[in-house]
């Protein structure tokens, strides 16, 4: 019995220290499962990269084609092809001083042939001076050179075909001689820039949107005989432009085409052209001559508004486009004139009283402006419409009488501080 009672005793021993003797392997892999909980959530909270620095990071674009910088400047690769294109750094202001772009670039044992500079290339480096660019390069990108304030030295390539949008707004550059290849140019590619002269390529068709807008020192343009249209704001508020001649083959002209052009003192228009957009050349006060070809067909509201010292009256077919600034005292309308072009009267504070003819029908926006000499007015029943500002800021208008049914605007006299009263007497 004491026999067995000790082999009890000693089996029981055995299995306790054995069990005892075992790892815990349980609260190992709870601690392990802790650390690595710790490890990703720290990872998470990493700052993460902006677009460029990743894309440049990852050394390709979203399409896959590989991105390398070869000797201080950044390319996108394209290995079908054999080319390379100019793109943005991972620093927006890396590039600085003299960029010599170079014929061909050779990155890992290839040969690529560099053709352009892409978009927002070199947008925004303000310390960037100069650009020599090889004959290879046939395309310079939107916003390529945008806001490079100190970018003066400029010799485009002779086989360039394309400008893009805003290519040089706002940069330094003081020339843009296009070379005779270039096929197009984008909107405002070179708006708000120093420029001093411009000429285009024999085969552009159009001069685009705001493409020279705001260059104020612009003194001289030399158009092609291939441009077939000038579009909204091409020359607008380029304040030296002294003369245009525009070409034949010319049907559109913009809307403020050349607006605000102040120095301007002539323009001769085709005989092609068709179509003169409202206020294109609105504000010229220096324009003396200009002609209008005798198939022009549309003529905006206030094209020729504020062109204060031409002196003729000019009509266009049965519209009245313009009254000289310098007429005083009673003016009649003559009676083979059916409509009256917005504008046409702008700032004639000479003209005391308006004598309308039985085949004015209708008065348009800002035909009367700021004709501060009128005090009295009289509609007569054949004017059946009076469109809002259509007598803007004539300050000196105390008294108007109505004779027909015509339905005047609720802001056709804006801006007429001593009107008292608008009489209707039907």
């Amino acid at each position: 019995m004491k026999r067995r009672f000790l082999l009890i005793l000693a089996a029981i021993l055995t299995v306790s220290f054995a069990w005892a003797a075992q790892p815990k392997k349980k609260n190992v892999k709870k601690a392990g499962a802790k650390k690595e909980v710790k490890k990703e959530t720290k990872k998470e909270t990493q700052k993460k990269p902006t677009k460029k620095e990743a894309k440049n990071a990852a050394g390709e674009d979203p399409y896959g084609n590989t991105i390398a910088e070869v000797d201080s400047l950044f390319y996108i690769l394209d290995d079908e092809k054999e080319t390379a294109t100019i793109t943005v750094p991972a620093d927006p202001g890396y590039y600085v001083g003299m960029k010599e772009i170079p014929e061909v670039i050779k990155y890992k044992r290839n040969l690529y042939s560099v053709t352009e500079v892409g978009d927002g290339a070199f947008e925004g480096c303000k310390g960037l001076t100069g650009v020599k660019f090889p004959e290879t390069i046939v395309s310079i990108g939107d916003r390529a050179f945008k806001d490079c304030s100190k970018l003066k030295t400029l010799s485009l390539p002779a086989d360039l075909v394309s400008v893009g949008d805003e290519a040089f707004m706002n940069s330094a550059v003081r020339a843009a001689k296009l070379p005779k290849s270039v096929l197009e140019i984008g909107d405002r590619a070179f708006a708000g820039t120093p420029i001093k002269s411009a000429s285009f390529g024999r085969e552009m068709t159009d001069i685009p949107e705001g493409a020279f807008q705001g260059c104020k020192e612009l003194t001289k343009v030399t158009i092609p005989e291939s441009i077939t249209e000038i579009e909204d704001d091409a020359f607008a508020g380029c304040q030296m432009l002294q003369s245009i001649i525009i070409p034949e083959g010319v049907k559109e002209l913009g809307d403020r085409a050349f607006m605000g052009c102040a120095a301007m003192t002539s323009a001769k228009l085709p005989e092609s052209l068709v179509e003169l957009g409202d206020e294109a050349f609105a504000g010229c006060g220096s324009l003396q001559t200009i002609n209008l070809p005798k198939g022009l067909k549309k003529i905006g509201n206030g094209a020729l508004s504020g062109c204060k010292s031409l002196q003729q009256e000019i009509i266009l077919g049965e519209t009245l486009v313009l009254v000289p600034a310098t007429i005083s005292g009673e003016y009649v309308i003559p009676e083979n004139v059916k409509s009256i072009a917005g504008g046409a009267f702008t700032d004639c504070n000479g003209i005391t009283n308006i004598v309308f003819n039985s085949g004015i029908t209708e008065l348009v926006k800002h035909t009367f402006v700021g004709c501060n000499g009128i005090e009295r007015l009289d509609l007569p029943k054949s004017i059946l419409k009076v469109e809002d500002e259509a007598f803007l800021n004539c300050i000196g208008l105390k008294f108007v009488i109505v004779r027909g049914e015509t339905k005047v605007g609720d802001e056709a006299f804006e801006g007429c501080y001593n009107l008292s009263a608008i009489v209707h007497n039907n």
